[in-house]
């Protein structure tokens, strides 16, 4: 399975086969040329020039060119299909190897039948950390947008130090990025649920508001909730038009009491990082500070205001389910990365322990109502810990269940919680 550009374009998912049908979909569209996405009717004739477009496309953290798409003015128009070129991997990948440096090594070459005997050959350029490439006469090409440019001396010093740092920078900040949602625990209350998910590799930022905001409206968790339970879209009140903080970041930010008095915030830079936080067991309303809330199917309990919050664990379950189902939506459409991923609880107290309380559900009328199993010495949790996970691009539907498995099952084992109610387990 992979995904590419063309994937991101047509708002397919990763499981998608990249196929004809695709290519056919992509006609019915009239899919466009992008910074990443090349279109050739037919194959290079001269290998300067293939080796210039693969420079190109490396430069700028990869890429992919079709060969046997028709495309005037960079939109597509139609088929061209190839004749089979039996050395075609072969020539592809010695280009990548001689004409540039340092070598591009993991340059593919895809071959897409097209009936009756015809073949849309895909050249996938991955991302890597030695940029900038040169060609044979020094010079650094790179795509911006759908213009191929070449890189100044002090552009290239500049890319570097860019691929350089960015590991080190990566390492850097992401404990500052997990630390400033929990320092939210205790502005919340109650417990605060945070979900942070960062690209393995560095992204540019040509992401557009309108392109989040089908994302987050077009994503359902049915792949990922046990049969009988609410499907719902992934909205979770952000889809409030976005506050532009500048020309590099775009956040969503929804503060507002929603629900039940509960407060979340929701943030999406345009590099690809994305961060949730979500308060739980919050309070019923202002004037009754002693009612919990307890999520979609809770029934009322008292506890006192001043004791450990406490969490429905099928609260805490659908929360990880809707912002895991749109960190993938967010991944496979709009930010072509690996991802690593955290989560884990903040409290209104450093010294305050959180209750994951179990729960049984049962049907009334059209809908489920929960309610509270005795709590137990289990159910506390004095050191809430973070749960990690690494989301792969290419991994399948049953391969991102195993992931929201063990990241749910990492947070609901701290209070004695072995098995799961809502999320459907992995096959």
């Amino acid at each position: 399975m992979v995904f590419t550009p063309l994937h991101r374009e047509l708002e397919l998912l990763a499981m998608t086969p990249l196929d004809q049908y695709l290519l056919r979909e992509a006609i019915r569209v009239g899919a466009r040329e992008q910074g990443d996405l090349m279109f050739y009717e037919t194959p290079h004739a001269i290998a300067a020039a293939l080796a210039r477009d693969l420079c190109a496309l490396a430069n700028r953290g990869g890429g992919w060119i079709f060969y046997g798409i028709r495309a005037p003015d960079g939109v597509v128009e139609n088929l061209a299909p190839c004749q089979p070129i039996a050395d075609i991997d072969h020539t592809v990948t010695q280009v990548a190897r001689d004409l540039v440096t340092p070598p591009l090594v993991d340059v593919a070459v895809h071959h897409i039948p097209v009936a009756p005997t015809g073949i849309v050959y895909a050249i996938e350029v991955p991302y890597d950390d030695q940029a900038p490439y040169h060609l044979a006469d020094g010079t650094a090409p790179i795509r911006r947008g759908t213009t191929l440019e070449y890189l100044t001396d002090a552009e290239q010093h500049q890319l570097r130090l860019e691929v350089r740092n960015f590991s080190a920078r990566r390492a850097h900040i992401i404990p500052a990025l997990i630390d400033e949602y929990q320092r939210l625990g205790p502005i919340y209350g109650g417990t605060t649920f945070v979900f942070v998910a960062v690209p393995t590799h560095r992204l540019l930022p040509e992401i557009t508001t309108q392109k989040i905001e089908r994302t987050f409206y077009d994503f359902y968790t049915t792949d990922y909730l046990e049969k009988g339970y609410d499907q719902n879209l992934i909205v979770f009140h952000f889809g409030d038009d976005p506050i532009h903080v500048d020309n590099a970041t775009l956040r969503y930010q929804d503060e507002t009491e929603t629900g039940s008095w509960a407060s979340s915030r929701c943030e999406i830079t345009t590099t690809g990082i994305i961060r949730f936080a979500i308060q739980l067991g919050g309070e019923e309303s202002p004037d009754d500070a002693d009612v919990a809330y307890l999520g979609p199917y809770h029934q009322p309990e008292v506890f006192s205001a001043v004791g450990p919050a406490h969490v429905s664990h099928v609260e805490l379950e659908l929360t990880l389910l809707e912002t895991f189902a749109s960190v993938l939506s967010l991944q496979e459409r709009c930010f072509n990365s690996d991802y690593d991923l955290w989560v884990g609880l903040a409290r209104r107290r450093e010294d305050e322990p959180v209750a994951i309380r179990r729960m049984t559900i049962h049907e009334s009328g059209n809908r489920y109502l929960g309610e509270f199993l005795p709590v137990d010495h289990d159910s506390f949790i004095t050191h809430p810990q973070l749960v990690s996970a690494r989301l792969p691009l290419d991994s399948s539907v049953n391969e991102k269940r195993v992931i929201l498995n063990r990241m749910c099952l990492g947070l609901l084992s701290q209070s004695g919680i072995t098995s799961m109610r809502l999320i459907r387990e992995a096959e």
